[in-house]
C-alpha cells in the first residue's frame, strides 16, 4: 500500500506527485446540449467520454461517473456517494477482479472503463437518517 502525503493539493504517493482533478459535475443526461450527433451510443463530446460505468450488483443498475485522470479509489467511491447517497463506508469497488480500496491510484483504470460496486452492510451503531434510529434500534 503506498503512502499518502498532502501539501497545497498536492498528492504524493509511491507513483510521485500528482494534483488531483478539479471538482467535476455530474454526467449530464443525453440529448447532449454540447453536441447533437452526442448520443449514448456515439459519445463524442468530452463530458459523455470522460466516464466511468458503475454497475450497482444489488440493484443491476450501471450508472455513470466522471472519470478522473489521477484519483484514488476513495474520489471514485465520492462520487458513487453523491450519486447514490449511499455512504462511502458502505461501497466496495470491485475492479479487475479485485476490491479496490484507498487512496492508491488506479492502476490501468481508463475512460469508459466499468467497475463493480457492492453495499457493505450498515456500519453497527450508524443512525438511519430518517428516524434518527440506529442499525441496534431497530432490531429490538
Amino acid at each position: 500500500m503506498s503512502n499518502i502525503n498532502q501539501e497545497d493539493a498536492v498528492l504524493h504517493d509511491s507513483y510521485g506527485s500528482y494534483m488531483p482533478s478539479a471538482p467535476l459535475p455530474p454526467v449530464p443526461p443525453f440529448t447532449c446540449a454540447l453536441d447533437s450527433s452526442c448520443t449514448a451510443d456515439t459519445r463524442v463530446c468530452d463530458r459523455h467520454k470522460s466516464v466511468i460505468f458503475v454497475k450497482n450488483m444489488t440493484t443491476d443498475e450501471t450508472f455513470e461517473i466522471p472519470y478522473g485522470k489521477w484519483e484514488n479509489w476513495l474520489w471514485y467511491k465520492q462520487r458513487i456517494t453523491h450519486r447514490t447517497r449511499i455512504p462511502v463506508d458502505e461501497i466496495r469497488i470491485i475492479y479487475a477482479g479485485m476490491e479496490r480500496n484507498g487512496l492508491i491510484r488506479h492502476s490501468g483504470l481508463g475512460p469508459q472503463s466499468t467497475i463493480h460496486m457492492l453495499q457493505r452492510n450498515p456500519v453497527c451503531g450508524a443512525t438511519d437518517d430518517d428516524t434518527g434510529a440506529t442499525a441496534i434500534d431497530k432490531k429490538t
